[in-house]
């Protein structure tokens, strides 16, 4: 029943706040670090729709080596002698268990008859031995894992941003506020006292008051944001739903897509990390063709190479085998150093909304105090026994104590939007 009321919750914030969602749209569509991941989240898709399909289309053409001598061109054909130039069209169609399956439509140019012609129309079928074609998903699947969540990080940083400016903002228009009011009730006092050592001391009031109003200017005009009081409203109410939403969350629902992305890439380290020889096997490639045009004459071909004596040849594969039976190793220990450090990251939050909790208790005591001694003072000012500019620094004491206590709620929304955030939840909360 909790979850169904916290739904409705987000289903009435998103229809009722467009205007915070509107900005974040438009700060999610005009951000370059947004585009960039969302350009590498295709790419990672497109590639793991390639390696899923056995239907892989694609044609290559290239020449025969071209030789040139003293007598020019010296590319001849081995029967009749001509001088003629090849070139080798392939089209490979289908991929499957790490095979190519293709055509192959040599066709010869004979320069001296100045004709040409195909020949061996060719069905061909390559492979190498020894392939790994089994991690081509799974490794695609990895990147998609991983560009999804780069696309929601940067998702969370621009809605965290958000809400620090709409909540700077507010802050900073409110200091304008109290610091204008100060100055004012400040210039009269120091307009009216005749001692001169108190005289002194408001006009030292007065410097600072006009240094802070001036560095409180420099933050509002820091803010590119078009603020207004009701977008303040909505952002707390979008963040007072999204403390609800923390308080359903469990400690088993930490990020399950970092989850996934890190026993995914442990699961290939493990394949990988069973293959350890392949390094230093030579993996020959097997190759297998039919000639259409040859009365189906067919022929089956092993190719391979192996360097025996070149340099750092035999380090580098000694290298490479034993980095995969490392690289397994590591990422067992990543796997599980990122789920305690996702666990122990989710506490600390909590406990930090439970201290910004006790906070807050303080800070509107100290408000409410502040209020009363201002209710105080207000009878003492109608009576005669307080004078109107020492009720005004009580009444501006007061919005102070206020500030503070928004301020105090401010971090502990923003707090609460990182918890959201380490559970693996859209940014926002599902909020937005």
């Amino acid at each position: 029943m909790k979850k169904i009321f916290i739904a409705m919750l987000i289903i009435i914030t998103t229809v009722a706040y467009g205007g915070i969602t509107e900005i974040y749209n438009e700060r999610v569509e005009k951000s370059t670090a947004f585009m960039a991941a969302e350009n590498s989240l295709k790419q990672a898709v497109r590639t793991l729709d390639e390696k899923k399909s056995f239907w892989v289309p694609g044609i290559t053409a290239g020449f025969d080596q071209i030789i040139f001598g003293k007598n020019g061109l010296e590319n001849k054909d081995p029967i009749n002698g001509h001088k003629s130039i090849r070139l080798n069209v392939k089209a490979n169609f289908v991929k499957i268990l790490g095979a190519s399956i293709g055509l192959s439509l040599p066709y010869v140019y004979d320069l001296t008859a100045c004709a040409g012609k195909f020949e061996n129309f060719n069905l061909t079928v390559s492979r190498p031995i020894f392939t790994e074609f089994y991690l081509e998903v799974p490794q695609a699947e990895l990147n998609v894992l991983q560009s999804k969540n780069a696309a929601e990080k940067t998702r969370w940083d621009i809605f965290n941003q958000l809400l620090q400016d709409i909540f700077s903002y507010h802050n900073a228009l409110s200091t304008r506020e109290l610091l204008n009011g100060r100055v004012c009730v400040t210039k009269v006092l120091y307009e009216n006292e005749n001692d001169s050592e108190k005289k002194k001391a408001y006009r030292q009031q007065l410097t600072d008051l006009n240094k802070s109003i001036i560095n409180n200017e420099l933050i509002l005009n820091g803010l590119n944001l078009e603020y207004s009081a009701d977008l303040y409203s909505q952002a707390v109410q979008i963040c007072e739903e999204m403390v609800l939403i923390s308080e359903s969350c469990t400690q088993t629902d930490f990020n399950k897509t970092e989850l996934s992305s890190s026993l995914l890439k442990e699961d290939i380290a493990r394949r990988q990390k069973e293959m350890w020889f392949l390094p230093y096997l030579p993996n020959p490639v097997i190759s297998f063709g039919i000639d259409f045009l040859d009365n189906l004459k067919w022929h089956v071909g092993v190719s391979f190479e192996y360097s025996f004596f070149e340099k750092g040849t035999g380090s580098s594969k000694s290298v490479e085998s034993s980095n995969r039976i490392s690289q397994y190793e590591i990422a067992v220990l990543q796997t599980a150093n990122s789920k305690e450090s996702a666990q122990r990251s989710i506490e600390k939050l909590k406990k930090d909304l439970e201290i910004y909790k006790m906070e807050l208790s303080a800070s509107k005591a100290n408000m409410d105090d502040s209020l009363a001694e201002l209710a105080k003072n207000k009878l003492l000012m109608e009576k005669g026994f307080l004078t109107k500019e020492k009720y005004d620094l009580g009444s501006y004491e007061h919005l102070s104590k206020k500030l503070d206590y928004e301020k105090t709620l401010q971090s502990m929304y923003l707090t609460c939007v990182k918890l959201l955030q380490e559970y693996g939840l859209s940014a926002g909360g599902g909020t937005l």
